[in-house]
């Protein structure tokens, strides 16, 4: 009588590795509506970091370059004329 060997897993490590391996951005909502768990506390990954961490290459809305009425010029200061 012969026995099949039985291929030995440990489920702990199959289910966390594949997260950990994909790189690829991760929405924190799957499909079905879900939630997904995070990367660990120790992880660098920018996935971690919450969405206004990553608007860096947005310029900030600060008074010295907009005007209160959300106007990008200030009709205060004299504009240039152009000369043809």
């Amino acid at each position: 009588m012969t026995t099949t060997p039985r291929p030995t897993t440990t489920p702990t490590t199959n289910a966390i590795a594949p997260a950990e391996m994909d790189h690829r951005p991760v929405n924190p909502v799957d499909p079905v509506g879900t939630p997904v768990p995070q990367a660990p506390a120790s992880s660098t990954s920018s996935m971690a970091l919450p969405v206004r961490a990553r608007r860096a290459h947005q310029r900030p809305c600060t008074p010295e370059w907009m005007s209160p009425s959300g106007s990008t010029t200030d009709a205060s200061s004299p504009q240039p004329s152009i000369l043809s």
